[in-house]
């Protein structure tokens, strides 16, 4: 029983600290942010969305299961320019946020949990 309440406590611990970790690494415009066992999660830097303006439209333009440093990671479309980002990192994709497709403007939210582009499992 003990074992299985230290596992619980270090499930909750680890989920809490992936959630209030600071994002500290950017890279020409994307951000990144490291979580437990080797994964990353990309996401659009602040600046970046200052640059492009209200977000009309997004495209995954190579939407595969493996993304290498320098490979097209998204295209984006606002009132102020119209940008390509590349991946900074290489890795196995485990999820696009496919959301944003349909709702280009939740990438400009604040909010992580609906920012984000993709996580990756790092090579």
């Amino acid at each position: 029983m003990a074992s299985a309440l230290k596992v619980t406590w270090l499930w909750w611990k680890n989920y809490w600290i992936e959630r209030h970790t600071p994002i500290t690494t950017t890279y020409d415009g994307i951000w990144l942010r490291t979580k437990s066992h080797n994964r990353i999660i990309l996401g659009l830097t602040d600046q970046a969305k200052e640059d492009i303006g209200d977000i009309t439209f997004i495209d995954y333009p190579t939407k595969t299961p493996h993304l290498n440093a320098g490979d097209t990671l998204i295209d984006l479309e606002g009132g102020k320019a119209v940008e390509t980002f590349k991946v900074p990192v290489g890795g196995t994709v485990t999820a696009y946020n496919d959301d944003l497709l349909q709702h280009p403007e939740k990438i400009s939210q604040n909010k992580l949990a609906d920012n984000w582009i993709v996580e990756l499992k790092g090579d």
